[in-house]
């Protein structure tokens, strides 16, 4: 074999080991010091650094060397690009083009890249265990989302040899998009040069998601832990008793809140500022008087919704009263006669006054009733549910207990009493949700919220929980017929720095130390979104004469929750409440985004379909077979 022969058939022989090598791998280059492997997995996959390479999957196909995603106009898709260098090297930029569809663009100003800050966890809780193959050994999970653009903390990014790190990737769609299948193209550069490219496709369906959001989402923030990890007085934390307009830190102190409600608000979260209150004095005549005007710059725009780019008004929103204020100590203590003419004298102005301003509509009462005395928590609420009742019969008050004795599950001595007729909204622990007795709650013309519990009963919150988790939250709301999901905190942070990886109350993370100026958002926060849009879908399924279709989709991805969970007892629950399989959630957005779109196509006046009938239609379709 001659030399050119032999360099012929040498290069040959190369390329037919690289086509073979590269068969079922992600996407590689070799830069001058190492060579990068570069893939996409769904936004609930979780990347750790020992996630290996994937060649095939919802969003990802390796022969294709594409991304593909799918969405409907005003909704925000998802995914991750996960990273790999068997040598070690630096990421030092990943960008995406604009997307177009002929002369048709969506800015690449519409994509959102994070990097994917880990946070140690080596604490598990037993349910971690029983529902997950995973041993109990420490472990950095992805969840602090920094922008590529933050001044600290997100580029470069170094990759230790054989460890995975991971970028989080998000296009949100503008209102008014025409449908159509756009692409876009994915780069990723190293260190000392050479870029990998991956091809980026994004179906956008034709229909968008309503403006108009029908699962109030409430997620508390704690202003005075979110103030104390932003700012600063004399070097030490600012925590400041009440914040008012004549406060020299006032002006940063707003800038810290707004941009935290904004990000709550942008992931079609509700914010509310619990701990905000009117100052109080005490008039020339002994009366209670109450200046709103510190409470009324804070609180006004974000009910209204003119803090807000679409101008959508806050869902839900708490009279500034909880079981601190009015202090019991100052009026002789929970069950005085002082503290409960306290309680009536000033929820009776709150009530007046958010009457004036025109926010009653939205508005709740939630005083926590606490849970160190489980067998007089129905009386203790029974007697705050009475004084709110004194106060103003138009208040609406939340709930925390189950409306339902639990006897028959096997909870002893629980307590339970009639409330009822001083409800307005039921929002027990997933764990203690019974489907039927909420049923019948809103058919006496009560309100009822999913409040999130531990599995096997409900999704988790906490930064170790499977990817469904979170997102599938808002399908059991839908399954228990909640048109809202109760989070009591997303910023309960510890006064020490010491974050608990494993807690539920941290949905959101302060931002300063990446150099920004308000907190940025949790992987887990995302995922919520995730779920609610997925809510959305559900809705226009309804609205769209598809009601059986929704119901028959959303009783096979979450067939039971809550009570429905128990074993033999309320505290031995049986696991399978959702599927955990990543795919069949992407495949059901499909399916119902397909019904959607076929139901928009058809006349009007056409009568709606009978449930029946419909679902057998549904069934015969192949990637309903597939779903299956």
């Amino acid at each position: 074999m001659g030399p050119f022969l032999s360099r012929f058939f040498f290069a040959g022989i190369c390329l037919i080991l690289a086509a073979l090598a590269g068969c079922g791998r992600p996407v590689a280059f070799w830069g001058p010091a190492a060579k990068l492997e570069v893939w996409a997995v769904p936004e609930d996959a979780t990347v750790l650094p020992t996630s290996p390479p994937e060649a095939e999957n919802a969003v990802f196909s390796v022969g294709e060397e594409r991304i593909t995603l799918a969405g409907a106009v005003n909704e925000v898709v998802a995914f991750q690009v996960a990273f790999r260098s068997l040598r070690g090297t630096e990421i030092t930029a990943v960008a995406v083009e604009d997307l177009r569809a002929g002369d048709r663009v969506i800015p690449g100003d519409r994509v959102a890249l994070y990097r994917e800050a880990r946070v140690l966890v080596d604490e598990y809780p037993a349910w971690f265990l029983r529902l997950t193959p995973d041993l109990r050994e420490p472990r950095r999970y992805g969840d602090v989302l920094v922008p590529l653009a933050a001044p600290r903390g997100a580029l470069p990014i170094s990759l230790q040899p054989g460890e995975t790190e991971g970028i989080w990737a998000e296009v949100r769609i503008p209102p008014g998009t025409p449908a159509g299948r756009y692409q876009s193209r994915l780069r990723v550069s190293q260190s000392g040069g050479g870029t990998a490219t991956l091809g980026v496709a994004l179906q956008v369906w034709p229909f968008a998601l309503p403006l108009t959001r029908h699962l109030a989402v409430v997620a508390g923030v704690d202003t005075r832990s979110l103030l104390s990890q932003h700012l600063e007085v004399n070097g030490k934390p600012y925590v400041p008793g009440q914040l008012s307009f004549d406060d020299p830190m006032y002006s940063k102190a707003t800038l810290v809140l707004d941009a935290a409600v904004r990000l709550l608000h942008e992931h079609r979260c509700g914010p509310i500022l619990g701990d905000i209150a009117p100052r109080r004095t005490i008039g020339p005549d002994g009366g209670l008087e109450l200046d709103w005007s510190d409470y009324d710059r804070l609180a006004a725009s974000v009910i209204d919704g003119s803090a807000f780019e679409d101008r959508a008004a806050t869902p839900a929103w708490p009279m500034p009263i909880d079981d601190r204020n009015p202090s019991p100590e100052s009026y002789g203590g929970i069950g005085s006669a002082g503290y409960d003419r306290a309680v009536t004298a000033y929820l009776s102005r709150c009530a007046e006054h958010f009457a004036q301003r025109g926010w009653l509509d939205r508005h709740f009462v939630w005083i926590p009733v606490s849970e160190s005395a489980a067998t007089d928590r129905y009386d203790r609420f029974d007697k705050l549910g009475r004084l709110i009742r004194l106060a103003d019969e138009r208040l609406r008050t939340v709930c925390a207990l189950p409306p339902q004795s639990m006897a028959r599950w096997g909870w002893r001595n629980d307590g339970f009493a009639d409330v009822s007729g001083w409800v307005g909204i039921w929002a027990p622990p997933a764990g203690l949700a019974d489907a039927a007795e909420l049923a019948g709650q809103r058919a006496a013309g009560k309100r009822t919220w999913l409040k999130p519990d531990r599995p096997p009963f409900s999704g988790s919150l906490a930064a170790f929980a499977p990817g469904d988790h979170a997102v599938s939250l808002a399908w059991q709301a839908y399954r228990l017929g909640c048109d809202g999901i109760l989070i009591e905190a997303v910023s309960d942070w510890p006064e020490d720095g010491r974050f608990a990886a494993s807690a539920d109350r941290c949905l959101i993370w302060p931002g300063k130390p990446y150099g920004l100026p308000g907190p940025v958002a949790s992987i887990r926060l995302k995922r919520l979104m995730r779920g609610i849009q997925d809510y959305e879908y559900l809705w226009l399924l309804e609205q769209n004469r598809r009601p059986a279709i929704a119901r028959r989709i959303a009783g096979d991805l979450f067939p039971f929750g809550g009570t429905a969970s128990y074993g033999d007892h309320f505290l031995d629950g049986r696991p399978g409440a959702w599927t955990a399989d990543v795919g069949a959630w992407s495949l059901a957005r499909r399916l119902m985004a397909g019904e959607i779109a076929a139901a928009m196509e058809q006349p009007a006046g056409r009568p709606e379909l009978d449930g029946g009938a419909e679902v057998e239609r549904f069934e015969r379709q192949i990637e309903w077979a597939r779903f299956r």
